[in-house]
């Protein structure tokens, strides 16, 4: 890739990422699954912006990532409280999206990521099950 092609696509990218920020200041919205659990899980725009700017291979699966929360092959006891929704997208390829109950009546969705990985820590739902491979 030559020089001015890079240089092209940076200035593009630090363009959107602007018209990003700024779109975030002026329509904040957010969307909420129900969890297994039948709490209202919540993915505002600021934690969606945090989950793109980390893991920029997630940008384009936003539906994929409340799916993942409302439909998971399992759930596993996360770190502080939070849960981990693993979804099973292709051939040894999951989406973990961790998110946080806070009551019966709210909660939200704290990160994700695409892993390779499952989990090796307690699964909470449904039991003693692995993730079904796609």
């Amino acid at each position: 890739m030559s020089c001015e092609v890079l240089l092209n696509s940076l200035q593009v990218f630090s363009w959107l990422q602007r018209f990003d920020k700024h779109c975030l200041k002026t329509h904040p919205q957010k969307d909420t699954v129900l969890s297994q659990a039948g709490v209202p899980i919540r993915l505002t725009e600021e934690r969606w912006f945090h989950i793109v700017e980390n893991h920029d291979d997630l940008a384009g699966h936003y539906d994929d990532v409340l799916d993942a929360v409302e439909n998971p092959d399992i759930i596993v006891k996360g770190y502080g409280g939070a849960l981990v929704a693993m979804r099973g997208l292709a051939q040894g390829r999951y989406l973990a999206v961790i998110y946080k109950e806070m009551s019966r009546t709210d909660g939200f969705i704290v990160t994700a990521y695409f892993t390779s990985r499952l989990p090796r820590r307690s699964i909470l739902w449904p039991r003693g099950s692995r993730p079904r491979k796609r």
